[in-house]
């Protein structure tokens, strides 16, 4: 069940290119992983919850301002999903206006 699955993910944090996100982060880059019941423990830390949970497709989506990254969203899914580049986009569109937000209000 992704809702518990997300509930866990709360008790984790990652380091610079540690797992989806801290790669994500390293990269500046999507991530995009089809399913993440292939990788390692060493290379997905949350696998034995995620084979529980069903969790398939991991994305990792980077939101950079002024070359550093400020976050980095993971969303997962409970299927096999091929790499969609419209759908990074219309993430990235759709949160990146409100994440600029925030940072500028922060900044003022």
């Amino acid at each position: 069940d992704l809702v518990f699955f997300a509930s866990r993910c709360t008790e984790y944090t990652f380091r610079f290119g540690e797992g989806i996100p801290g790669k994500a982060w390293k990269q500046q880059d999507s991530v995009w992983v089809e399913d993440v019941t292939k990788l390692s423990l060493a290379e997905y830390p949350r696998l034995a919850i995620a084979k529980a949970c069903k969790v398939r497709t991991s994305v990792g989506i980077p939101f950079v301002v002024c070359g550093a990254t400020v976050a980095v969203l993971e969303f997962v899914m409970d299927e096999v999903r091929k790499r969609d580049e419209d759908l990074i986009e219309d993430v990235k569109r759709s949160l990146g206006h409100a994440l600029m937000m925030k940072v500028n209000a922060g900044l003022s």
